[in-house]
């Protein structure tokens, strides 16, 4: 850490503080903390232009046993930068134990950069059930290959009351990268410049579990022996598009059902496909995006 190297430490708590122009050749460019026994707190602090030669542009945290919490409230993190080929422009999270969660609230990050995963925030757990939170905070022109602002990487993930603008990803998730987990959105806002602009990205081994609306067109309302064009938007409570990996069509004909992967079109920010059914009729088509976890699917 370039101002705070901790090992081991029973707790932490960092109030009030400014952290300025520090910079460390490894990870951590503010702040390093290995294995802490019990919780760390960080209120109103500020996080200015620190940088890391490795992950953790101002603060790393990493394998905290478990019962621990980190929770970051408050704060202001502004130009921080992770080294090259790492991740978590601001904040870098890596939990290994059962037990250990992330709390950030009402806390502003703008202008991160990360050359791979996690512009300003950078989460991963080696175990389920841990749980990521985001409530009330802002994030703006933050960048990474994966989660332009935020990256995801298995457990419980909550974002809620939050603001996303004009972040991007150089490959997918430009406001929020999702794996291996379900996530939670409640209340947020996500814009970008880009008129064709997806904020949100699901691999297929995550899933939205609440407030998702999922819309299904298709291009003929009875189909004969012709290609069929299919298309679905999934969209978060506030209309905010996502994009995610596994929704596949289900096309119930006369001869059984069939089960036809969408491909993502991100211009249109839908889900398209084309089907030819063998005969001329009216046929129900659903979608299968995590079974149980739409609130809301329409059919025209």
């Amino acid at each position: 850490g370039g101002a705070i190297d901790l090992d081991y430490v029973v707790s932490l708590r960092i109030e009030g503080c400014t952290f300025e122009n520090n910079t460390v050749s490894k990870r951590g460019g503010a702040v390093f903390i290995n294995e802490p026994a019990g919780d760390v707190s960080i209120t109103n602090t500020d996080f200015i232009n620190n940088a890391a030669g490795a992950a953790g542009g101002a603060v790393y945290y990493l394998y905290p046993k478990s019962g621990a919490k980190l929770t970051v409230d408050g704060c202001s993190f502004d130009d921080n930068t992770a080294g090259e080929d790492s991740s978590g422009g601001a904040i870098y999270a890596y939990l290994k134990n059962p037990d250990c969660d992330v709390e950030i609230t009402n806390s502003d990050f703008t202008d991160h950069g990360a050359k791979k995963s996690g512009g300003a925030i950078f989460y991963q757990s080696s175990v389920p059930g841990n749980e990521m939170t985001i409530a009330g905070s802002v994030f703006e022109n933050n960048n990474a290959k994966n989660g332009g602002a935020v990256y995801l990487n298995t457990g419980n993930f909550n974002v809620e009351d939050s603001t996303f603008t004009d972040n991007t990803a150089t490959s997918n998730g430009n406001a929020i990268y999702a794996t291996k987990g379900e996530l939670t959105l409640d209340n947020n806002a996500v814009t970008g410049t880009s008129p064709n602009y997806v904020g949100v990205y699901l691999t297929d081994t995550a899933e939205a579990n609440t407030n998702v609306t999922v819309t299904v067109t298709s291009d003929k309302a009875q189909y004969r022996v012709e290609e069929v064009t299919l298309t679905a938007t999934i969209t978060d409570d506030q209309g905010n598009y996502i994009e995610d990996g596994s929704l596949r069509f289900i096309f119930n004909t006369p001869e059984g059902v069939e089960s036809i992967a969408a491909v993502f079109n991100k211009t249109s920010k839908s889900y398209v496909a084309n089907f030819t059914p063998i005969k001329s009729g009216e046929y129900n088509v659903t979608v299968d995006y995590h079974v149980g976890n739409i609130t809301n699917a329409i059919y025209d």
